[in-house]
C-alpha cells in the first residue's frame, strides 16, 4: 500500500535493458550541486516494470524480467551513511540501479556496500523467484539486513524490522497470549499482515494479496500493489474508499 493524506498519482514505467545510465544524487538533481563522490556509470542488465512518482529511473518499487523485486517503505531514524570515497546515488534511483543488474536477493545484499544512497527517511523491501527476501535499513547511518533466519516474517512496514518482530511477539502464535484480532484498526498493520500470511490458504494467489492489503488499509491508501515474483506480474489497485 502506498499510504498518504493527499492524491498521489503514480505512473508505470517500462525500463528496457542495454540502455546506459549515470548516477545522480539527490543534490545534482535537485540544485545540480556536484558531490566528490565517484561517479557511477552503468548499462542495464535487464528490463523491469516499476511504479513511478517522479518519473522514469526514480521508482517506488518494481520488479525485473527474472523476478526480481525492490520497494520502498518510510523509516523514521532512517539516515545514509557518510563516505566520498564511494558513489553517491538518490535512493529512487539506486532501487532502479538493483533491478538493472541483480537477479537475486543475495546478489543486492552482496553488492550493498559498493554505492551509497541519499535521501530522505526510507528502508527497502526485497525479493526475489527464490522465495528469498530481506530488509534493507539504514538507521543513524549503520546498515543493517535482515534476510533467513534474522526475517522469519517477510512484511515490512514504517517501523524498524527488529522493533516490529518484539511487537509482534506479544501475540497469541508468535510467542506471547494477546489475540490478534483483523477487525481491530489499533492493531499494528505489521501484526495483521504476518497473521495473514502465517493463515494463508495453500491456493493463496495474487487475491489473497488485496485481501492482505485491504486489512492493513488505515484510511490513507492511495494504491496498492501486488507483484507475483514467480510469474513476473503486477497488479495494482486505486484506493478503495
Amino acid at each position: 500500500n502506498l499510504d498518504q493524506g493527499w492524491d498521489t498519482p503514480g505512473t508505470i514505467m517500462i525500463n528496457k535493458r542495454n540502455v546506459e545510465k549515470t548516477g545522480v544524487s539527490l543534490g545534482e538533481l535537485l540544485v545540480g550541486r556536484k558531490l566528490p563522490n565517484p561517479p557511477i556509470a552503468w548499462t542495464s542488465r535487464y528490463g523491469s516494470v516499476t511504479f513511478n512518482q517522479w518519473g522514469k529511473e526514480f521508482i517506488d518499487g518494481g520488479i525485473n524480467e527474472v523476478g526480481l523485486y525492490i520497494q520502498e517503505m518510510s523509516l523514521l531514524g532512517t539516515r545514509f551513511p557518510e563516505d566520498e570515497e564511494r558513489p553517491r546515488m538518490f535512493m529512487m534511483q539506486w532501487m532502479q540501479y538493483q533491478l538493472d543488474n541483480y537477479a537475486s536477493v543475495e546478489e543486492v545484499l552482496s553488492n550493498l556496500s559498493t554505492i551509497v544512497p541519499d535521501g530522505w527517511f526510507w528502508h527497502f523491501f526485497v525479493s526475489d523467484g527464490h522465495g528469498n527476501s530481506a530488509a534493507v535499513e539504514f538507521v543513524d547511518g549503520v546498515l543493517s539486513v535482515y534476510t533467513g533466519e534474522t526475517m522469519s516474517i517477510p512484511v515490512l512496514c514504517n517501523t524498524a524490522y527488529p522493533d516490529e518482530m518484539a511487537n509482534l511477539a506479544r501475540y497469541a502464535g508468535f510467542g506471547g497470549q494477546e489475540p490478534v484480532r483483523l477487525r481491530d484498526k489499533r492493531t499494528e498493520r505489521f501484526v495483521h499482515a504476518a497473521y495473514m500470511i502465517q493463515n494463508a490458504p495453500p491456493s493463496a494467489d495474487a487475491d489473497y494479496g488485496f485481501e492482505i492489503l485491504k486489512t492493513l488499509e488505515r484510511g490513507l491508501t492511495q494504491w496498492s500493489i501486488v507483484i507475483d515474483v514467480n510469474q513476473g506480474k503486477s497488479k495494482a489497485h486505486p484506493a478503495s474508499g
